[in-house]
């Protein structure tokens, strides 16, 4: 085999080990696959964008609990986690729209209104 061949092979059999491994690398215990982090994004893009991340999760906690894969016992705590997790945000997504809302009105009552005459 020559030189080219075999670095070749080693690089493929670390990207396969990698591919393989990186689940386990990445996520430290399986309860944190369920955990959205409640960080304090300022933008409303970020904000839906944890919303829909939320539903998402959700919707696949409920396809893992109907197929089998979840206990009842675990579903419901990690349901009603979520659950509230997605109110919070739901509550900073609205309070951060009626910002904007009053931001708005404000700035149309302060602009003249040009009087036709």
């Amino acid at each position: 085999m020559s030189t080219a061949g075999l670095f070749l092979l080693i690089a493929v059999a670390v990207g396969v080990a990698t591919f393989i491994l990186w689940p386990l690398i990445s996520t430290p215990n399986n309860s944190a696959k369920n955990q959205i982090p409640l960080s304090a994004p300022s933008s409303l893009a970020a904000l839906q964008a944890d919303r829909a991340a939320i539903l998402t999760t959700l919707r696949d906690l409920d396809f893992d609990f109907e197929t089998g894969k979840l206990i009842e016992e675990d579903y419901h705590r990690q349901r009603e986690q979520l659950l509230m997790r997605g109110a919070e945000i739901l509550r900073r997504i609205d309070a951060l729209e009626a910002d904007e809302i009053e931001t708005a009105v404000a700035a149309k009552r302060r602009k003249p209104t040009i009087k036709p005459q």
